[in-house]
């Protein structure tokens, strides 16, 4: 969603509004993403169900990591202090490539999520989520199209 707003090339705004902007947004999404991460635990303490055994699982830790390190990366290198002028320069493709990758990652692990939660359905003649599995085919074909406006702009 993020990428909706930073990359819009007509916005006149000044440099430092929109890395605020940019950096704001990215918190607030990663504030988000670790209370989910809780609330994924709490959960499964509640019903004593295993930790980190799906694939699903993983991707979303790995995915949290590796969104973690770039805000941090990105908020010493272009933001607080700010590194230097060629600093910021070498470290801004990568920063933009693993930006799109991360990007990435979350919706293929959103996928495989509603994949996760559709299979559990279905093996455990839950036909009341089996009912439902239209909406997870739609909610899977949104998440998956979003991704596409990021690969085809020209940022």
């Amino acid at each position: 969603m993020v990428k909706l707003f930073w990359p819009i090339k007509p916005c006149q705004e000044p440099k430092k509004l929109k890395k605020l902007v940019h950096l704001a947004l990215q918190f607030l999404a990663m504030f988000l993403c670790l209370i989910g991460l809780w609330a994924v635990w709490k959960f499964h303490d509640e019903r004593k169900i295993d930790h980190l055994y799906t694939l699903h699982s993983w991707m979303g830790l790995t995915c949290i990591i590796f969104f973690s390190l770039q805000w941090a990366t990105g908020f010493w290198t272009f933001w607080y202090p700010g590194g230097s002028r060629s600093g910021r320069a070498s470290l801004l493709p990568w920063h933009v490539f693993f930006g799109i990758f991360i990007y990435a990652l979350a919706i293929a692990t959103s996928v495989s999520g509603l994949l996760e939660k559709s299979i559990y359905a279905e093996r455990q003649n839950d036909w009341a989520l089996l009912h439902r599995s239209h909406v997870y085919e739609l909610a899977g074909d949104a998440t998956a199209g979003t991704g596409r406006p990021c690969y085809s702009c020209n940022c």
